[in-house]
């Protein structure tokens, strides 16, 4: 990850218009790159320039699942 502010859920709904519980879906599956925060928070975020470029890849069928 560069120098890329993560956003929340509902940041990347905004941003995107990606529902917030289907990114929070997508991510666990693995087909989005995210970054859980605190152990017992279970807070995740996602970087908006990775989450694109995913999405893209994933619409050409380019995509392998994220660890």
């Amino acid at each position: 990850m560069r120098d890329t502010q993560l956003v929340s859920a509902k940041e990347l709904e905004a941003a995107i218009q990606l529902k917030a519980r289907t990114a929070l879906r997508m991510a666990q599956a693995g087909l989005i790159p995210h970054y859980k925060l605190g152990a017992r928070l279970g807070a995740v975020r996602f970087s908006l320039p990775e989450v694109l470029d995913a999405l893209r890849r994933l619409a050409s069928r380019e995509i392998e699942p994220f660890p």
